[in-house]
């Protein structure tokens, strides 16, 4: 059976109520149980914020922490600011937030729950507890959250973009287009620049339904937005042929060849992470050599690998390539070559999810199972951040 595209984007309304919180979005990358996402993410402002003005100072240092990518201290303070205003919603929603990204989910999920208990009908809290559900594969918590969330708000596009993404990785296609529909119509009266995102949903919907002249339809829609289509899908609706053949054609003689194939090398990653290691061997050994080629030669990363680190890469180097995706990632997606750190535990969730889905082939790995432990614990930054290089 083919995988299924899941296309997440999370967008949260300013429609909901004038005391609800702006909101920050950024876009990120993201691998739920069914592959990879690139969704766009929220943190809170302000609902109505805080009486205390010790916890809003607080609130703003980290809120600017956060800003800089210095997780730990964004999460120090803003646990500061719950300290000062226990009833502080926005410090939860935000240090949720900050544990999900560092891949703790289930602290991000305890500070999702307490914000909820405190303010059920703020949207935040929900829309993120059905991501992180959806990243566990827990695909019923994950609706019943969406679910809460059209309720808070029926004109919110998200939650029924949420709902259709659900029901179409359980492959109940007819549901999911009655939501995508719903989703995609709120976009079109908002004019909301998500509305490509619907009409890829759509067209994923129609072509899983074996609907070839829908899916071809919609997915042409979302091209026409900007939408990037995977070059495989590209040629089976589209038949455009040579220029799949020519995206194939990499070449690395120029600073600007590096920088123009970021975008592919993100891509490619993340196929290598998220399929499975015995899958189409030659190919995963022409892609991995491409990565590792464009690694070493490009401009806007620097990566190390530190055995104080990474122990496993010198005891199995099939992890190194899976490491130097995740840290490459991360260094393309925020250009941060500063805190190399952070760009290491980056590459180390990259390798233990690797090691997860593929552990019966390759075999228990000691060393990569102390880390799962330290990353269970919520060590795992502290740990690889004592014995990065300098």
């Amino acid at each position: 059976m083919k995988s299924i595209f899941l296309v997440t984007s999370l967008l949260f309304s300013l429609l909901v109520a004038p005391t609800f919180a702006q909101v920050n979005k950024e876009k990120e990358t993201i691998i739920t149980a069914t592959g990879s996402s690139v969704i766009t993410s929220s943190s809170t402002d302000m609902y109505d914020g805080t009486s205390s003005p010790e916890a809003r100072k607080h609130y703003e240092t980290a809120v600017e922490y956060f800003n800089t990518g210095d997780y730990d201290n964004a999460i120090k303070y803003y646990n500061k600011a719950i300290k000062k205003d226990p009833q502080f919603v926005e410090a939860y929603d935000n240090i949720a937030v900050l544990y999900r990204k560092s891949n703790n989910l289930e602290k991000a999920i305890e500070y999702n729950k307490k914000s909820i208990e405190i303010y059920p009908q703020g949207p935040m809290a929900h829309q993120n507890l059905a991501l992180i559900y959806s990243i566990q594969g827990n695909f019923e918590a994950s609706l019943k959250e969406y679910q809460a969330l059209s309720e808070i708000n029926e004109n919110d596009p998200e939650s029924y973009f949420g709902i259709a993404n659900i029901y179409m990785s359980q492959q109940k296609f007819d549901l999911a287009l009655t939501n995508v529909n719903k989703a995609v119509e709120i976009y079109k009266i908002t004019d909301s620049h998500h509305l490509a995102d619907g009409y890829m949903l759509t067209g994923y919907i129609y072509y899983y339904k074996k609907d070839a002249e829908n899916a071809k339809k919609f997915l042409g829609f979302a091209k026409e937005k900007g939408a990037k289509l995977d070059p495989k899908l590209e040629h089976e609706l589209f038949g455009d042929q040579e220029k799949v053949e020519k995206e194939k054609d990499f070449t690395l003689n120029s600073e600007a060849d590096f920088l123009r194939y970021e975008e592919d090398v993100v891509n490619g990653f993340l196929y290598l992470v998220k399929s499975p290691v015995t899958e189409k061997p030659d190919q995963r050994k022409a892609l991995s050599k491409f990565l590792v080629e464009w690694v070493l030669g490009s401009p806007t990363v620097s990566i190390e690998a530190s055995e104080k680190v990474a122990p496993y890469l010198y005891k199995d180097p099939t992890y190194l390539i899976h490491f130097l995706g995740g840290a490459a990632i991360y260094q393309i997606k925020t250009r941060d070559l500063t805190d190399k750190y952070k760009s290491y535990i980056a590459g180390t969730e990259f390798v233990i999810f690797f090691y997860n889905n593929n552990k019966k082939t390759l075999g228990k790995n000691k060393e990569i199972e102390k880390l799962i432990k330290l990353q269970k614990k919520d060590q795992l930054t502290a740990f690889i951040k004592k014995n990065s290089p300098k």
